[in-house]
């Protein structure tokens, strides 16, 4: 997770998912940034969320996409 709101979140993965996919979102511990009133209210440790796009991040050893999710 490298982005997060209170309507959902961007993350990198080393998996494509589909466009409306439905995931399960969990969290194993805090973000590196320090909360911040702010952010915290949209931080969560476990969610579902639709996949809203995704985006291929090639790079030297692996593909890994950009994904946007939208929780419900």
């Amino acid at each position: 997770m490298l982005n997060y709101g209170s309507r959902g979140m961007y993350a990198e993965l080393e998996t494509d998912f589909k466009k409306g996919t439905i995931v399960l979102v969990k969290t194993t511990g805090r973000p590196t940034e320090c909360f911040r009133s702010d952010t915290a209210d949209g931080f969560r440790s476990i969610s579902l969320a639709e996949v809203r796009w995704t985006k291929p991040i090639p790079s030297e050893r692996n593909t890994f996409y950009g994904i946007g999710l939208k929780y419900f």
